[in-house]
């Protein structure tokens, strides 16, 4: 029997109950990428809170849940196990929009990843009774990714269904509720048929396979799924990226409507997608050139459901059971967590014992998983689809909504007002990767000191929030819109540094980042001019190193590139100095204190910034020129949008007498 021949037939019976399925199946898809990615978001902001590893790094295991079925739950009805795990994802990402406690939230994602690694190879036994059902997965689960892509861009990049479309993260249960009533009342309602095999049906798969699928779910979860990821690799645009994606998802599923499909889910189609997935890679990691890189990306999206088709024909075939489908999925668990460990080690590998050896070897990584996604596609010849599905309305509707949504949800920038040549309002923040002190990413608790503000000049430390230990989200260029500010992002992700970022009420020129002798984790110092009165002045903004032999090496290095400009300068960022360190008194004869300049004590605690909950030192500043004058400076307490509080200062060139 060929696996895309019916068992029980594309009849008009069946037409309602198929439809109902792939719907189900697209949403149970939709909640697992969200929930992975809060699920690895908390378990890093844990560990983040102790800078080492400690015990909710064991959430990671439940990506492991398919081996369930191979310690014995194979052996219980298949329709109780859909249903079941079926709830429990729903109830759980519930749950995950009501405020609570990260290590609650945590349990929350890690009960839904767990139901997921359940009730995947469950639906994939439902999915052989129907034709083309290999497909049918594939572009359930490509709607799923693209309603994520979605919410994602009408959040600018926060997903709205899981931080709200306001300050109120309640609100994302307007968009998760109705998801979810449909997701239930579907489970409960759809009828299945128990599909019994004797062993004499059962072929060997291979479980090496898997981790070719693994491979490509790490791939999407750190890169090619999120466009913001894409263009802070190369310096991008974000729009451009934005557009290409939702037309790669979106486009994926209109396209297996039509006759092409023959040819792209064929070994032409595979090989050219896996050509595609490595130009795309090579252009990120190798060439980063920024056009080309997100056009590639873009095209490598559009193939990434065909080397996922590809998997899911291959344990599919007739005979295959649910424990080698569950052994398959096992495999596939082991190389995603495998791979996105060692991204996440690369970027903190001076905290984590051994882990040395992954500093500047992101690219390595991200090469490395573009070659194991190979595995399946020389060993595996997927049968090339001929027949038009029927749920063609449906599933034409949802592709079209993909494309709709995302192009509107990247067109929503807003302008930038003419800024006045009034006093400069200056800020510095150091945001923890995005993490509040509860280790929750929560944007708009950074934002709220910030618009009372309403600086004309923002820098920000710790702010490259584009991977997966942050969510995938893009909280630079969050602030940014919401504040209408200019903005250069400073190193690329792609150099592993935790990103060090400067926000402007006026167009920026001249931007560079340098790279400073760094022995712990790689320290920048960027730079970004502004034209204020007629006249430029430099923007620099740093994170120095945490160790007295690097803040000293770098300090140097600072003040040797400071002395190569004549413009007026403005420096801030977090120094990891207190104010009578030997660093310190080097900067300070050079530059002014804002702080002290605007009549403060130099250690008057009202300064302390560190920590946010109990501020018992001052490690953050502004400096500025000798030629500008220093009206207010001052430390904005009782927020905890981060573990730093922020501090501003009101600066003129009108001298004080």
């Amino acid at each position: 029997m060929n696996v895309n021949q019916s068992q029980s037939g594309n009849t008009p019976n069946n037409a309602g109950r198929i439809d109902l399925w792939f719907v189900i199946t697209a949403l149970t898809f939709l909640f697992f990428v969200q929930t992975a990615r809060e699920l690895l978001g908390a378990t890093y902001s844990l560990n983040l809170a102790t800078l080492s590893l400690n015990s909710s790094v064991v959430a990671i295991f439940a990506f492991f849940s398919p081996f369930m079925y191979l310690l014995g739950l194979s052996r219980l009805n298949t329709r109780k196990l859909v249903v079941i795990s079926g709830c429990v994802l729903a109830v759980s990402r519930v749950l995950m929009g009501v405020d609570s406690p990260v290590m609650v939230y945590l349990l929350f994602a890690v009960a839904a990843v767990i139901a997921f690694g359940i009730f995947l190879p469950a639906v994939i036994v439902v999915f052989q009774q129907y034709s083309h059902s290999a497909l049918k997965i594939v572009c359930a689960a490509t709607i799923g990714a693209g309603a994520d892509l979605m919410f994602r861009t009408l959040g600018d990049t926060f997903d709205i269904s899981v931080y709200g479309i306001t300050a109120q993260k309640l609100t994302a249960l307007v968009v998760v509720v109705p998801l979810i009533i449909c997701f239930v009342v579907g489970l409960l309602f759809c009828k299945m048929k128990e599909q019994k095999r004797t062993k004499s049906e059962s072929k060997p798969v291979k479980a090496f396979f898997g981790f070719s699928t693994g491979a490509v779910g790490f791939l999407y979860f750190t890169l090619l799924g999120y466009p913001n990821n894409v263009v802070r690799w190369v310096d991008g645009s974000y729009v451009m990226a934005a557009v290409l994606s939702g037309a790669a998802l979106g486009g994926f599923i209109l396209v297996s409507l039509t006759s092409a499909k023959k040819w792209l889910t064929s070994r032409t189609g595979v090989i050219t997608g896996s050509i595609t997935l490595f130009a795309a890679l090579t252009a990120c990691v190798i060439v980063p050139v920024p056009v080309l890189a997100v056009l590639l990306c873009g095209i490598a999206l559009f193939f990434l459901p065909v080397q996922f088709y590809n998997a899911v024909s291959y344990i599919m075939q007739p005979g295959v059971t649910v424990k080698q489908i569950a052994a398959f999925l096992s495999t596939a668990s082991i190389a995603l967590v495998v791979f996105i460990l060692l991204s996440v080690f690369s970027l903190n590998y001076a905290y984590v014992p051994g882990m040395g050896i992954l500093r500047n070897q992101i690219g390595t990584i991200i090469m490395a998983s573009g070659i194991v996604t190979l595995f399946i596609v020389f060993r595996y010849r997927s049968p090339a689809l001929n027949s038009l599905n029927k749920n063609r309305v449906l599933t034409a509707a949802l592709g079209v909504i993909i494309i709709a949504g995302t192009w509107s949800g990247a067109a929503l920038y807003q302008s930038r007002p003419a800024p006045e040549d009034t006093n400069l309002v200056v800020v510095t923040y150091n945001i923890q990767q995005g993490f509040n002190t509860e280790g929750k990413i929560s944007p708009w608790e950074i934002l709220e000191p910030l618009n009372s503000l309403t600086p004309d000049i923002l820098g920000l430390q710790e702010s490259d929030t584009d991977r997966i230990s942050s969510t995938n989200v893009d909280i630079v260029q969050w602030l940014a819109h919401k504040l209408h500010m200019y903005v250069y992002f400073g190193p690329e992700t792609r150099q592993q540094t935790y990103g060090v970022a400067v926000l402007s009420k006026f167009p920026l020129y001249n931007t560079e980042t340098y790279y400073l002798t760094s022995i712990g984790e790689q320290v920048v110092l960027i730079r970004a001019d502004i034209q204020w009165k007629g006249e430029p002045v430099s923007i620099y903004v740093t994170h120095l190193g945490e160790t007295e032999e690097d803040q000293s090496t770098q300090t140097a290095e600072i003040l040797e590139i400071l002395s190569e400009n004549t413009n007026r300068k403005i420096l801030m960022g977090d120094f990891n100095s207190l104010p009578d360190s030997e660093q310190m008194n080097a900067f300070t004869k050079v530059l002014d204190d804002a702080w002290t300049s605007s009549g403060n004590s130099l250690m008057d605690p009202l300064g302390n910034t560190s920590s946010s909950l109990e501020p018992v030192k001052r490690i953050d500043y502004i400096l500025v020129s000798e030629e500008f004058a220093v009206k207010t400076c001052e430390v904005i307490r009782g927020v905890y949008g981060s573990d730093h509080l922020p501090v501003w200062a009101e600066i003129t060139d009108e001298p004080e007498y």
